[in-house]
C-alpha cells in the first residue's frame, strides 16, 4: 500500500472558510458539509511533473462539488484521486465507488460529486486538463470510475505522485513531458473501457 506523505501534517490546519479558499484556489469549488463538530481540514498544493496536485484532508463526514461549484469555477479537468488513508464513499454519474486505501478513482470536474464518510481520510488530488486525457486516450472516460483490476499501473501512479522528485524541477526542460505522457499512459491502462471479446465466426 503506498504510503502517504509525512510533509502534509506540517500543513496548517484550515477553518471551514479557509479549507473552501484553499480548494478553490488550487483545485476548484467544493462544498464541505459544516457538520456539528469544530471544522478542520489541511490542503496543500503542488505540482507533480507539470500537473497541479493537492494533498487534503478534513473532518467533516460529506464533500460535495454541486452544480453550483461547477458553474463557479467553470473547470474543464478530470480529477484522479488517490484515496492514501482510511476509506470513502465516491457517488457520479450514478455510479457508487467504496474507495479504500491506495485506490484511485477518476472523477470528472463538469459532473456533480459526492464524497461520503470522509472523517479519516487523507488524499492525493491530480489535475489533468480533460482535453489532453481524451485526445491522448482516443476516449472520454467516464467519471466514478474505480481503476480496479490494475494494481500494478495504480502503485505506480500513485508512486510518481507521492515521490518528492516529482515536485522538482527537471534538470532537462523535456522530462516533465515525457513524465507527462507516462501519467496519460498509465491512466489509460486504469480506466480504458474493457475490450469487448468478439464473437466466433461461424464456420462454413
Amino acid at each position: 500500500m503506498v504510503q502517504p506523505n509525512n510533509d502534509f501534517l506540517s500543513a496548517p490546519e484550515l477553518d471551514y472558510d479557509g479549507f473552501i479558499a484553499a480548494l478553490r484556489e488550487h483545485f476548484g469549488c467544493f462544498s464541505p458539509a459544516r457538520g456539528t463538530n469544530i471544522f478542520a481540514g489541511r490542503v496543500r498544493p503542488r505540482r507533480v511533473f507539470g500537473f497541479a496536485a493537492v494533498d487534503l484532508a478534513c473532518n467533516t463526514v460529506r464533500v460535495d462539488r454541486t452544480k453550483l461549484d461547477i458553474r463557479r469555477d467553470d473547470m474543464e479537468y478530470y480529477f484522479v484521486v488517490a484515496q492514501l488513508t482510511g476509506g470513502s464513499t465516491i457517488i457520479q454519474n450514478d455510479r457508487v465507488v467504496n474507495a479504500a486505501a491506495g485506490e484511485l478513482v477518476l472523477l470528472d470536474s463538469t459532473r456533480p460529486v459526492t464524497f461520503v464518510g470522509v472523517r479519516r481520510a487523507q488524499w492525493l488530488g491530480l489535475q489533468v486538463p480533460r482535453q489532453n486525457l481524451v485526445s491522448h486516450l482516443g476516449f472520454e472516460p467516464q467519471g466514478g470510475t474505480c481503476g480496479r483490476g490494475q494494481g500494478q499501473a495504480a502503485r505506480i501512479l500513485s508512486q510518481l505522485a507521492l515521490d518528492p522528485v516529482g515536485n522538482v524541477e527537471p534538470a532537462v526542460a523535456s522530462a516533465d513531458d515525457y513524465m507527462r505522457l507516462v501519467i496519460y499512459h498509465l491512466l489509460g491502462a486504469l480506466f480504458a473501457p474493457p475490450v469487448q471479446s468478439r464473437a466466433p465466426t461461424p464456420s462454413r
